[in-house]
């Protein structure tokens, strides 16, 4: 007996963004196709590369429940780090300090020594 679903997952086919069965990769929706010279070439590598680290990370945390679970947690504290360096790092005052600004930097500066003089 079916779900209502309308079926089993085993059979229906993966599609992608629009109905696409193929994906394209980013160098090709950057344009930065060969034949354009190197430094294109070189930049379409770099990207080709972290695509397919992407992908692999992507199919890695779709297979494995306990590596998402670990990433989340991960994202959490370092939230919660970020959160607290903000917190309790900040200066209590927003007047800015009074040895701070061009004046105290010509100060300690050579050429304003030698004008001086």
């Amino acid at each position: 007996e079916r779900g209502m679903g309308g079926g089993s997952n085993k059979n229906r086919k993966k599609y992608g963004v629009r109905g696409r069965k193929t994906s394209s990769s980013i160098r090709s929706a950057l344009k930065l196709n060969g034949g354009r010279g190197n430094a294109r070439e070189s930049v379409g590598n770099i990207v080709d590369a972290i695509d397919a680290l992407s992908l692999q990370t992507g199919k890695f945390f779709q297979s494995d429940p306990l590596a998402r679970l670990i990433f989340l947690l991960y994202l959490v504290v370092l939230h919660l780090w970020a959160f607290c360096l903000v917190l309790f790092h900040a200066h209590g005052t927003l007047e800015p300090a009074s040895d701070v600004g061009p004046e105290q930097l010509l100060k300690h500066s050579y050429r304003h020594q030698d004008q001086v003089n």
